[in-house]
């Protein structure tokens, strides 16, 4: 949920108070949080796809679901449906419990995104450990995307 929270916050900042989009266009139902976030990542240069070597609940999640009926459901979409139904339950027993992994590669997944767009608007330039991977060696890093 403090995944979540933080990137609502830098959303915020990035579209709202940086005069990209009016607070009625934030808040307005026609731009749900998933085209939100997707904007600021692929403004960044953030890859948007949920590798399955590294967060295989997520990924297999994101196959199994359907945007607009036509692609697969990419990182933002799994971050902020995930959160969605944490937040806002529909059903007594929701059905991403029962996706063994699902909460825990979402919230990897959430705190990755949070740090790089953290890091972007600081304007950091340098490397970075991508923190939705678990399995990596110490000190262990690659460029932040837009660099």
């Amino acid at each position: 949920m403090s995944g979540a929270a933080g990137l609502e916050h830098v959303m915020w900042q990035e579209l709202v108070l940086s005069g990209r989009l009016t607070e009625a266009e934030y808040t307005s139902r026609a731009r749900p949080a998933h085209d939100k976030l997707r904007m600021l990542l692929t403004d960044s240069g953030v890859d948007l796809g949920v590798r399955a070597d590294c967060l295989p609940a997520a990924a297999a999640y994101a196959t199994r679901q359907q945007v607009d009926g036509a692609r697969p459901a990419d990182g933002a979409d799994v971050v902020t449906r995930v959160r969605n139904r944490l937040v806002h339950p529909k059903e007594t027993q929701e059905p991403i419990y029962g996706v063994k992994g699902l909460v825990t590669d979402t919230w990897l997944l959430s705190r990755h995104y949070l740090a790089l767009l953290v890091l972007r608007s600081i304007g950091y330039r340098g490397s970075y450990q991508d923190l939705s991977r678990t399995n990596r060696w110490v000190g262990e890093t690659e460029p932040v995307p837009w660099a």
